[in-house]
């Protein structure tokens, strides 16, 4: 959804928009960044993550928590939508 579209959704001016978008985002980020986007230190806990990724997304031989990310974020985004 654009910006101008959340203009009517939100009867808000779309230059308010571009300013609250950023800031919930960037306050969302930092306070949970230390806790849910750290980067694994050991190469176990990278494991761990490509078997989670598998068992619960099947989707075998996917390392990296960006994407995993991406793919919970872009599930949540949905459901709202829906």
């Amino acid at each position: 959804m654009s910006m101008s579209a959340l203009r009517y959704e939100w009867a808000v001016s779309t230059a308010a928009i571009s300013q609250i978008i950023p800031e919930t985002c960037g306050a969302i980020h930092q306070a949970l960044k230390d806790d849910f986007l750290t980067a694994p230190a050991t190469p176990e806990e990278w494991v761990g993550i490509s078997n989670a990724l598998e068992h619960t997304l099947n989707f075998p031989n996917a390392l990296g928590r960006k994407f995993s990310l991406s793919v919970m974020l872009r599930h949540l985004m949905e459901s709202w939508v829906k």
